[in-house]
């Protein structure tokens, strides 16, 4: 494996998402893959059931990212 990451670095960031989706397709079908892990799924039953008990939605997202900037402070 390459140890230089500086090409990555330097990429737009639409290369960079066309790496990563050309990488996740290599991964998807390498038989070793053997899929997304049950405990994985189990937390996204969690969380969807969470959401359809409570549909109220979170934080605007310009309240949150103010939120966390207010955090790193």
């Amino acid at each position: 494996m390459a140890k230089d990451k500086s090409a990555i670095t330097q990429m737009t960031f639409a290369e960079r998402c066309e790496l990563l989706e050309t990488l996740w397709a290599s991964i998807e079908s390498d038989p070793e893959f053997e899929g997304i892990p049950d405990w994985h799924r189990e937390i996204l039953q969690q969380r969807l059931e969470r959401m359809r008990n409570d549909p109220q939605p979170g934080y605007a997202a310009d309240d949150l990212f103010k939120k966390l900037a207010e955090r790193r402070k």
